[in-house]
Parts: structure tokens; sequence; C-alpha cells
């Protein structure tokens, strides 16, 4: 897989910072409705919090296990993202990510990447995804494990020369992580077929009616 040697950006790439002025997306944070306040839930809008993204192998996000109404997303500063965001838990715990797939509001355990202009989304994904190590590393040392916007918004990512070719790199990882997923749930599945192994032997023996 070409093992871990480090390479020179190729000619026409660029190191350009997430966030900020001159960054590649706008940075939002999330929020939460009161719990106290029944009119606030059961609503149609999307409402995440890390745990919908914890067990999940997929790159996008078109659920959640929790929904708020208008006068939710009105009463707090959560924000209905747009699809496309690119969202990163930022705490309990750093680094799981998805893209919205469809328009999503955060609780505040999430810094939220709405690609600027020129920005693909995908390509955004699998660079944020990269540096997530970097940015679980960054978060250590506090009493809550957290990141902050203002640190995550100036960690870079190698930007290539043109939106094309964002589209056409992030198509083919999206392809070879979807492939990867395959061998995975493949693999899940002898795993299992294994763990069963055991009793379906004693079973061979051991499987008699009993008496009545």
């Amino acid at each position: 897989m070409g093992g871990n040697k480090i390479k020179k950006l190729p000619e026409g790439w660029r190191w350009i910072k997430l966030g900020g002025k001159t960054g590649i997306a706008d940075i939002v944070n999330g929020s939460t409705p009161s719990t106290d306040a029944p009119e606030y839930w059961g609503g149609d809008i999307l409402w995440t919090t890390p745990s919908d993204l914890g067990n999940s192998h997929s790159i996008y996000i078109e659920n959640t296990e929790r929904k708020i109404t208008k006068a939710g997303l009105e009463s707090c500063s959560t924000t209905l993202l747009p699809i496309g965001t690119v969202l990163l838990t930022s705490r309990a715990p750093v680094g799981n990510i998805a893209i919205a797939k469809e328009p999503i509001c955060t609780n505040q355990g999430f810094k939220s990447f709405m690609p600027r202009d020129g920005v693909n989304s995908l390509y955004l994904y699998f660079a944020i995804k990269k540096i997530v190590p970097k940015i679980q590393k960054a978060s250590h040392g506090n009493t809550f494990t957290e990141i902050t916007k203002e640190l995550v918004q100036d960690f870079e990512i190698p930007m290539p020369p043109t939106l094309d070719d964002q589209i056409r790199i992030a198509g083919e990882l999206e392809r070879k992580m979807v492939e990867v997923e395959t061998m995975r749930q493949a693999v899940k599945q002898q795993l299992e077929a294994i763990e069963a192994l055991p009793g379906a032997i004693l079973r061979e023996v051991f499987d008699f009616e009993e008496d009545t």
C-alpha cells in the first residue's frame, strides 16, 4: 500500500487551513434545545449526537435517533446544516466523521465543516479523516477531552489544483473504501460462523430429545 513514506506535494498542490478567513470551510458549533421543553422534540428536523456516528461505518449520515421541531431549532444556537456538510465529533469521542446526506443539526459535540466554493465535500471528508489522529492528539491533556474550533481551524490539508481533481481523487477513494467495507463485512460473517462452530460441534454429539 505504499508504506509510510512521506511524499512532497505534487506540482500545483498547496496546503490550506480548514477554517478561518483563508480556510476552505466555515466551521460551525452545535447546540441542544432544552430537554425540559417537549415542544422542542419529536419533530422532523434531524439532530445528531456523537453516538449516532459511533457504530457507523458509512461515509454518510441520513438519519438520527432524535429529531427536533422548528421551535427547538429556533430555541438554541444549533444550525440547520446543508447537505454536504462534513460533521466531525469534537468530544466523547473526538474523531468520528460523516457527511450530511440530508439537512441536519448537531449538538455541541461537533465541529461541522461547510465547504466553501470550489471545495468538494467528499474530498474534504477524506482529507480530514486522514488527519484525525493529529486532531485527537491535539485534544489530549484537557480535563475533558475536546477539540475547540480555534484549534481545529488551523489544521491544514493538501489541496489539488482544481475541483475536478478533488472529485476524481475522492471518487477513487470512495470506491476503494467500499471495497474495504465489503471485505470487512465478509470477515465479520466468517468470524461469526467460526464463533458458532463449537456449539454446532457439541450439538452433533449431545443434541438428544429430552424425555418428557
